[in-house]
């Protein structure tokens, strides 16, 4: 509960200001599907198809999990050497290396999830092998 105590007007306007910076193009181009006609045009000078698998799908939305996931390591990462710059006594430097510590062990787990994820949908969906050309 401290941490709401502490968010004041200053830090809701900053908020809004990203989100509305961020979400802009998406309000933009809502109307008439310039986006999407955007992206066929880029997807056919690329000679990329543009029908999309089960397993397309499946893989967009578990990389941008696991992208997620290595975002907020990187947050937990800045935020324990925060703590250890900032720590007045040894029992907080202890607090902070160890944050840090189960953020690598987190990571690690993490990339190796992403390891065995990769595999089996690669084995089920075929998603992103084949050959080049002459392949299979």
């Amino acid at each position: 509960m401290k941490l709401f105590k502490k968010v004041n007007l200053n830090h809701l306007i900053l908020l809004f200001c990203l989100l509305f910076i961020f979400l802009i193009p998406f309000f933009v181009f809502a109307q008439d599907g310039t986006t999407k006609n955007l992206l066929n045009n880029v997807a056919d000078s690329a000679g990329y198809e543009k029908g999309t698998s089960a397993g397309d799908v499946i893989s967009a939305v578990i990389n941008g999990f696991f992208a997620l996931i290595g975002t907020i390591f990187l947050i937990y990462i800045f935020y324990s050497g925060y703590l250890w710059i900032g720590a007045p006594g040894e029992e907080q430097v202890k607090k902070a290396k160890d944050q840090m510590k189960n953020a690598i062990w987190g990571i690690i787990v993490v990339i190796g999830a992403y390891a065995i994820v990769k595999f089996v949908l690669d084995a089920l969906f075929e998603v992103g092998g084949g050959g080049g050309p002459g392949g299979s």
